[in-house]
């Protein structure tokens, strides 16, 4: 029987262990949908899992709401909207 915290070959990637951490909404973002410090402290802090599956972001502002009434369902989640939403700037 495999040990969780053996190496495990996953495709091309050999991974650590074999703790993998499902994607999780954090609401880390700003209010532009662009991930700040406390996105990165949460994935570093988790950084020896075996793999991070990172959480979902929006691919259109409509992305954002759960339905044609609502203006904002998932505040604070990130996005890929805008180019600073990508690279942080």
């Amino acid at each position: 029987m495999a040990n969780l915290f053996e190496s495990v070959q996953l495709g091309s990637l050999v991974l650590a262990n074999r703790v993998f951490m499902a994607p999780l909404t954090r609401n880390r973002a700003d209010a532009d949908g662009v991930p700040g410090e406390l996105a990165a402290t949460h994935y570093s802090q988790r950084a020896s899992a075996g793999l991070i599956v990172t959480e979902a972001t929006q691919i259109s502002p409509m992305g954002k709401r759960l339905h044609q009434y609502s203006r904002d369902s998932f505040p604070r989640t990130g996005a890929t909207v805008r180019p600073k939403q990508g690279t942080g700037k």
